[in-house]
Parts: C-alpha cells; sequence; structure tokens
C-alpha cells in the first residue's frame, strides 16, 4: 500500500501536532513512525519503494493512508520522488511566520544537543555552516528554511493547484477544529467523524537547563543511552519556555523575509498580511 497523501512541512511548523489529530480520523491511516524520511535522503530513497511500502502494512482499508517527513518541504530532491512515485498524491503544507519558525527551529537543537551557540551568533555563522554538507545543511539553516515560496515553487511546478493545501501555523493554533474540518475535507474523508478535542500540543518546547552540558555530551557520546539520561535530566531541570527573541533581531528579520513573504503570497494565493 502506498500514501495517497503526504504532510510534507515546514520544520517547526505544527507538523507533529496536524499529524496527530489527523492520524486520528477514523478513515485516515498514518504509521505509527511520524517521518520516514523515504523521498528525503538518498539513502533511503535508495531502499526502494518496497521498503517504503512496508511502513503501511497496517492499513485496513482507511479511505487516506499518508505520513509526515517535514524535510521533504527543505530537501531539493524530495519534489521530483513525490512525483514520481505517487503522482496523484496530495500535499499538506503547514507554515509559520519565518521569524518565529528560525528561533523555533534553533531551540529544538539546542534542546537536541546539536547547538550551543548563541541565536544570534547561529543565524550569522549559517551560511558557512550549512556548506559543509548534508548534516549542517539540515540541523543549521534556521534562516534558509523560512523561504517558502522557493521550495513550494518545485511542488507547484509538479502538481496540479487542486493537490496542494496551504495552512498557516496561526490558524491552527487559533482555530483548530476549522483547519481540521478543511484539512478532511481536502482528504476526502467526511469532517463530521473528525476529533474535536484538540487541545492537545506536539513538540512543546523544553529549553535545557545547561546548553553547553546538552551539546558537549552529545558530541562527545552521540545518541548513546548515556546521553540521553544526562539530555532528559538536563531537559528536567530546565525550563518549558524560551525567552523572547531580541527585540533588535526580531525587527532586522522581519526586514530580511519581507519580499519572501511577498512572493509567498503571490505564488500561493494565502494571505500572509500578518507575518508583515
Amino acid at each position: 500500500m502506498l500514501p495517497n497523501f503526504i504532510i510534507a512541512g515546514a520544520e517547526k511548523s505544527g507538523t507533529s501536532t496536524l499529524a496527530f489529530h489527523v492520524s486520528r480520523h477514523p478513515d485516515v491511516y498514518m504509521p505509527e513512525r511520524k517521518e520516514l524520511h523515504f523521498f528525503e535522503t538518498a539513502h533511503n530513497f535508495s531502499k526502494g519503494i518496497e521498503w517504503y511500502c512496508q511502513w503501511f502494512a497496517g492499513w485496513k482499508n482507511e479511505k487516506a493512508v499518508g505520513e509526515c517527513t517535514p524535510f521533504y518541504m527543505y530537501v531539493a530532491d524530495a519534489a521530483e520522488r513525490i512525483k514520481r512515485h505517487l503522482p496523484d498524491a496530495r500535499i499538506i503544507f503547514i507554515l509559520r511566520n519565518p521569524v518565529d519558525r528560525a528561533y523555533s527551529n534553533y531551540w529544538h537543537q539546542v534542546r537536541g544537543g546539536k547547538e550551543y551557540l548563541s541565536f544570534e551568533d547561529a543565524i550569522e555563522r549559517e551560511a558557512s555552516r550549512v556548506k559543509k554538507g548534508v548534516y549542517h545543511n539540515l540541523t543549521y539553516s534556521y534562516l534558509r528554511k523560512g523561504f517558502y515560496s522557493e521550495q513550494l515553487k518545485r511542488f507547484y511546478a509538479l502538481f496540479s493547484p487542486d493537490q496542494l493545501l496551504i495552512v498557516r501555523f496561526e490558524d491552527l493554533a487559533a482555530h483548530p477544529q476549522s483547519v481540521l474540518a478543511d484539512v478532511f475535507q481536502f482528504l476526502g474523508v467526511d469532517p463530521l467523524r473528525g476529533p474535536w478535542a484538540v487541545h492537545e500540543q506536539k513538540n512543546r518546547a523544553i529549553v535545557p537547563r545547561f546548553i553547553g552540558m546538552q551539546f558537549f555530551t552529545r558530541k562527545i557520546f552521540g545518541r548513546s543511552v548515556f546521553f540521553r539520561a544526562i539530555a532528559r535530566l538536563n531537559l528536567k531541570l530546565g525550563k518549558t519556555m524560551y525567552l523572547p527573541m531580541a527585540k533588535e533581531t526580531r525587527q532586522r528579520l522581519n526586514g530580511y523575509y519581507s519580499k519572501e513573504i511577498e512572493s509567498l503570497d503571490r505564488l500561493t494565493g494565502v494571505g500572509f498580511d500578518a507575518w508583515k
């Protein structure tokens, strides 16, 4: 069995929350593993479509079958690979204010022990970091991932507009029932059968108590049991909310993305005036 829909991004824009609620619909099947990374990485894609199919072995005649891998939107080859194997698939993108997305992405990497620089230093060094290879590009591209129009153009060039659905992160947060009803209608399942206890949020932000410890423990021990134990304790001692972005940094990034938001408006026809 192959999926007929994909939640393809953007990273740190509510994909986990959206996928969780969509998967609870009785006419929707999604594998327990959220991110399959099939169309994203050359390594997984080389395993063949049979490897991909095995993740949907639990399908029991649900009308909508899908998966959620946020990097599909960002990785250049993913759109063509999806078109090759799933030409009729419906694809959902949830987009967040790129300034907020970048900041959330930064703290996500801090939490995972992959980042130790300040946010300001990290975005200053981004251009040189992402040139070091695929891992660095996927990990430290805080600003680059916010150029949504460049990424979406690849999908608009290959799929018809009625196969693509753009969701605003802010709408999902403020009006989850309405957004989910639109998503279910897009997927061709009955919106009235949807799960309406929609207040649970996935991937809540947690800031480790000692950022340097999180980073250097992972650097030394990798993703070992020892690192995970230290990381859990460090997060338990930390905070559930990160500090607000510096006002000067936010103003600078608002200007940095101003033309991109205009391009996104023209491409999608969805209004993003609130981001300006």
